[in-house]
């Protein structure tokens, strides 16, 4: 297995500024309680942007397996993520005292909160992981259709 870093770059630093921009304005305008599903869909696109990491990492690697292996692969390395997330929010509990701030911007909820977010999580990895699956084997085809056309001379 052979990790290639460069192709997770984009993905990486998109994920961190929305991660960082819609922490800091949940925060500061209170999104989390003036919009009742505004951490729903947060979940839900981080789900995406962390199946779009998992998929730009490992994408050499997942290419050579059957497509619901890809597609369960990326899907329980979301869930190791999602899980890592639920993590750190819940152990915002123990700085609040000496990181107030920390707390603020980033706090978790109770189980069915955490148990939520992860279901969110892996839907949004299942989409993404689902369409780049379907595309790349529509590629495919349309590679194998273009080079067999050409080999044979019907175009």
């Amino acid at each position: 297995m052979k990790l290639r870093l460069q192709p997770v770059v984009i993905p990486t630093v998109f994920g961190i500024v929305l991660v960082a921009v819609t922490i800091y304005l949940s925060g500061r305008y209170g999104l989390a309680y003036s919009y009742t599903h505004f951490d729903t869909i947060m979940h839900f696109v981080g789900g995406v942007i962390s199946a779009w990491i998992v998929v730009a990492l490992f994408r050499h690697d997942l290419s050579s397996l059957r497509q619901w292996v890809q597609v369960a692969m990326t899907i329980g390395l979301v869930l190791i993520i999602g899980l890592a997330w639920e993590i750190a929010e819940f152990s915002t509990i123990f700085i609040k005292d000496s990181y107030p701030a920390v707390h603020f911007y980033f706090q978790g909820g109770d189980v069915r909160d955490t148990l939520g977010d992860l279901i969110v999580d892996m839907v949004g990895g299942i989409v993404f992981s689902g369409l780049y699956v379907y595309y790349q084997h529509r590629t495919l085809e349309i590679t194998s259709a273009t080079k067999y056309a050409k080999d044979t001379d019907l175009v």
